[in-house]
């Protein structure tokens, strides 16, 4: 194809363009409008493509962007830089921060960086009480929250109370010693998966307001369903299922408040799924949060693995269990020679020689 253009009072001749190279020749020097019929405005480019132009072209690779020509080119990611998620621009790795268009130290939290790159330590005209380690780094001790104004250079700096807090709360959380470790069935209801116990050290009540439990094990998320926390037969949370092996109970007016220097014994509990033989379930609490401050318990709590067996041993449990039953009902009023015959029966029926 040949296309003659005017420039200027010159006339110019172009072979062979593409339709690609022809819209972007166009676009790149502001020339015609070339739209796209309402057909291929509908359309949708398969996976790996994408729309330029008026066509479906390749997209670029991770790393690399489109230039104003249409064609693909690799980000130049500068010295201790990194490349964004999307591979498309670049950004200071950790500890860098952007200079003139550089990624070079980051200055500490008690310094600022002066118009010549150089970092230089604030001057505060008020040093803060109450801080920890020391009132240049801005670290208030348990119980307060850092505060500033000013400018970069000259700062008033104080710790002001955090609201709520009356003490350096701290709440244990252990595994109780009477948690179940033996056999779960699959379709067994409302069973109880662990028993934690909660003990509150502190002269204060605790309102715990978020747990979040891990699925640990062998299993699916879709082994155990409708898991729920309990006490004393009272649920204190919603029924939940596990997502990606995460649940997480959250009421911020406290799903339960442990008393000062006390402890709350918390169950729990789930229906076991069907068509789960074979598999190997467990929780573990992975975080808790109480009254606004993150608990500082040892995290994760984990409970023991109990297995799931088939049906078939629990139904063989079942037999056995009531077969002595039937024999220890028919004991009254027999001889001693019928009482050991009995007994021979029973450890029979239990596995004994």
């Amino acid at each position: 194809m040949k296309l003659n253009i005017t420039f200027a009072g010159v006339i110019f001749s172009l072979f062979a363009l593409t339709s690609f190279s022809y819209a972007g020749l166009f676009t790149f020097m502001g020339g015609i409008d070339n739209d796209c019929s309402d057909e291929f405005n509908r359309s949708v480019c398969v996976d790996g493509y994408e729309k330029i132009d008026c066509e479906c072209v390749k997209e670029c690779e991770f790393g690399s962007v489109r230039n104003e020509y249409g064609y693909c080119e690799d980000v130049l990611v500068p010295k201790n830089a990194e490349l964004t998620e999307d591979g498309r621009n670049w950004k200071c790795s950790n500890n860098y921060e952007l200079f003139n268009d550089e990624c070079i130290d980051a200055c500490e939290s008690w310094e600022y960086r002066d118009d010549y790159g150089n970092c230089k330590e604030i001057f505060f005209t008020n040093i803060p009480e109450n801080t920890y380690p020391s009132p240049i780094q801005g670290k208030c001790a348990k119980g307060y929250v850092y505060k500033e104004t000013g400018f970069k250079i000259f700062k008033n700096a104080w710790c002001e109370p955090l609201k709520g807090y009356n003490e350096a709360i701290l709440v244990d959380v252990e595994l109780d010693y009477n948690s179940p470790q033996g056999e779960l069935f699959p379709g067994e209801k409302d069973i109880i998966l662990a028993r934690f116990l909660f003990n509150n050290n502190n002269s204060v009540p605790v309102n715990i307001k978020t747990i979040e439990l891990s699925r640990i094990g062998v299993s699916a998320d879709s082994t155990v369903k409708d898991v729920y926390l309990s006490n004393n037969n009272i649920k204190l949370t919603d029924l939940a299922s596990f997502e990606e092996g995460k649940i997480l109970f959250n009421n911020q007016d406290g799903i339960f408040t442990i008393p000062a220097n006390n402890s709350v014994l918390v169950l729990v509990k789930s229906d076991i799924d069907v068509d789960t033989q074979g598999q190997l379930i467990g929780v573990s609490i992975s975080n808790i949060n109480f009254d606004g401050i993150i608990s500082e318990s040892k995290t994760p709590i984990k409970s023991y693995i109990q297995k799931i067996e088939t049906q078939q041993n629990n139904l063989q449990s079942d037999l056995t269990e009531q077969k002595i039953q039937e024999e220890k009902s028919n004991l009254n009023g027999l001889t001693r020679e019928e009482l050991i015959q009995i007994l021979i029966k029973l450890i029979t029926l239990l596995g004994g020689k």
